[in-house]
């Protein structure tokens, strides 16, 4: 009856959401609001969109991510890239409006909308290292500063500063260097989506702080900002045509709506992000379409909304207010204060809105403050004596604009051409690569460290590295040799049942295309299968055979293995070893048995071997690939 009553209580917060939305607004019933994207308008919208931002992560904590459903408000465990969207769509839109209705509008823009946006960040990541020092004690001063200026995220809702920054900077050269504006969005839009691009094949991020461009929140809704840029920039025609046909519009485009927004829950649970086996990147890639065009659908939806009613009341425009500070300041409470403290789900709602709505107002004085004095002090404009001086300046900024315009070409011809070097590098060396590593092999002996094939083992560089590997057997014609480190992980099978390894997704993760790969075709002619494997793992009685003792089979993972949430045992994390390489994983083993088996065999971190530990559908088990290879005489 209790927990019945607590998820009707529950329902409050998103029926509240609506009704903060709706109250009191204005409903044009035969013409249309023509002034739904003014600026103020607009803020509104992006207020509501930070509340349901909130609402999402609170029910992400409550439902475990959508696992235990909690009423009508678990659909906010969803939705929340649906918020995200509005704000990309009205910095997309904001930027290209302001370039064409205000005069001058770059000359000021890097000392004027960088401070506004950043300054509150660093002020509200300050709050967040004095929490944790006071808490846990003080940072060493780089890592602190780090911190504070967002190089590491210790605020995880940050990273929409960070992008926005970025999405700034490219949007000012290019717009300061092509007078075309056609041309200049076009270029915008394809530095977006190659952002998408880099963040997508950055893969995810783990631990209490966060990279930049590491998680799918970095990219799932960014394409919303290219139709900020494209609505802006066709505005007048895509409204007369709503206006035109706006019941159908609004129609099709709502039920529309409704159906990618479900595939795209679909999607998300089905597929996801997430999965560490032969598909992952066709998985992720379908995951982010659907939820892609959910978004855009979403923002188009409230678009057509906004035509017709004007949002207005007191506490929205309060909000609106400080949105920002709102959005940086909640996590504090729900990640950092209010997490594992144990109260009744909406009782955790009350206090951590109302607290991160108190904390926001409470800063925004200090922030605008700050952005206000930092603004005055970068625009202080030189007299200009006569106008022949203005026009001297102005030859010197058109000559600096040309300069710069040169650097930027030579440095983009030189980065393009780095990054073909690095990623293409292992084809045009591989002849040689295969001489030299065929010589390492025949002269090794057992217990030594060869070279053999390339894969990603540093996500932090271009391309792949070349592989170590154990030389664990050999004699006159072949060799068995072992990865050195992990550097995978996933579980032994996606489904709890019982499986052989034959049947196993371990083992078709290991002989796909994708981890194949790692092997050039000279590499991969000299590859003895086991059976029909071309890559397999050590059984247990292996293990035991080839390991002379439990310190010898510890194993540290890659730091591309980490950064793909491969495990590290909890003593590891607990005393923050990993930043001093004592970073253990348990590891999977082969499985021998013929009838199927619920569990499959690991080397624990602790390097003792489990025959019957681990149940197959484990996530995150460590990956030692084996391989067996010819020995070229």
């Amino acid at each position: 009856m209790m927990y019945t009553l607590m998820i009707i209580l529950l329902q409050i917060f998103p029926i509240g959401l609506l009704v903060l939305t709706f109250w009191g607004a204005k409903v044009h019933r035969n013409d249309f609001n023509d002034d739904f994207l003014e600026l103020t308008e607009s803020k509104k919208i992006q207020a509501v969109a930070c509340l349901g931002v909130i609402l999402h992560h609170l029910t992400q904590q409550i439902t475990g991510y959508g696992v235990v459903p909690k009423g009508l408000v678990t659909i906010f465990n969803y939705a929340g890239i649906l918020f995200t969207s509005l704000f990309f769509f009205y910095s997309g839109f904001g930027l290209v409006t302001s370039i064409r209705n205000k005069p001058g509008y770059l000359n000021t823009f890097v000392t004027k909308r960088f401070p506004t946006i950043l300054i509150p960040f660093w002020i509200i990541n300050a709050i967040y290292v004095l929490y944790r020092t006071a808490v846990y004690g003080a940072y060493d001063l780089m890592p602190m500063l780090s911190r504070i200026f967002g190089i590491i995220l210790i605020n995880g809702n940050g990273w929409f500063i960070i992008e926005i920054a970025v999405l700034y900077v490219i949007f000012y050269f290019i717009f300061m260097l092509i007078k075309n504006e056609d041309i200049a969005i076009a270029l915008l839009s394809v530095g977006a989506i190659l952002i998408i691009i880099y963040a997508f094949m950055r893969g995810h991020d783990i631990g209490e702080d966060y990279h930049w461009f590491r998680g799918e929140w970095w990219y799932n809704s960014t394409i919303v900002f290219v139709f900020g840029l494209v609505y802006a920039r066709w505005r007048s025609r895509i409204e007369a045509f709503c206006k035109k046909h706006y019941k159908a519009a609004l129609i099709t485009v709502s039920i529309l709506f409704v159906i990618a927004f479900l595939v795209s829950i679909h999607t998300v649970n089905r597929y996801g992000y997430y999965n560490s086996l032969t598909n992952a990147a066709r998985d992720a890639l379908i995951t982010l379409i659907t939820q892609s065009v959910a978004c855009l659908l979403f923002t188009m939806l409230v678009l057509l909304i906004s035509m017709k009613i004007l949002v207005k009341n007191r506490a929205l425009t309060f909000v609106s207010g400080i949105s920002m500070e709102l959005f940086l300041i909640h996590g504090l409470f729900l990640h950092n204060i209010f997490e594992y403290r144990v109260m009744k789900d909406p009782v955790r709602f009350a206090v951590v809105i109302s607290c991160s709505v108190v904390a926001a107002a409470l800063i925004k004085p200090v922030c605008s403050k700050a952005v206000s004095v930092v603004i005055k002090v970068l625009n202080r404009k030189k007299q200009l004596n006569d106008t022949l001086e203005g026009a001297i300046i102005a030859r010197k900024r058109e000559k600096m604009r040309k300069i710069a315009f040169i650097c930027i070409l030579t440095g983009a011809i030189v980065l393009v051409v780095t990054v073909f070097y690095l990623t293409t590098r292992r084809y045009l060396f591989a002849g040689a690569e295969f001489r030299e590593e065929s010589a390492m092999i025949s002269e090794a002996q057992v217990g030594d460290t060869v070279l053999y094939g390339h894969f990603d083992t540093n996500d932090k560089k271009l391309g792949q590295e070349r592989l170590e590997w154990i030389v664990l057997d050999k004699d006159s014609e072949k060799a068995c040799l072992i990865t050195k480190y992990a550097i995978a992980g996933g579980p032994y099978n996606r489904a709890h049942r019982k499986i052989t390894w034959e049947e196993s997704d371990m083992c078709e993760m290991l002989n796909s295309e994708e981890y194949l790969d790692m092997f050039s075709e000279q590499e991969l002619f000299m590859i003895i299968p086991v059976g029909d494997d071309a890559l397999t793992l050590l059984t247990a009685e292996e293990a035991e055979k080839y390991f002379d003792s439990d310190d010898a089979r510890r194993v540290h993972i890659t730091e591309a293995a980490q950064t793909g949430n491969t495990n590290i045992n909890e003593i590891t994390r607990l005393n923050g070893w990993v930043e001093r390489e004592d970073n253990y994983s348990w590891w999977w083993l082969r499985g021998t048995n013929t009838s199927g088996s619920i569990t499959a065999p690991i080397v624990d971190s602790d390097g003792s071997i489990k025959p019957d530990k681990m149940e197959v559908n484990k996530a995150r088990g460590a990956v030692r690939p084996v391989v067996w290879v010819e020995i070229m005489n």
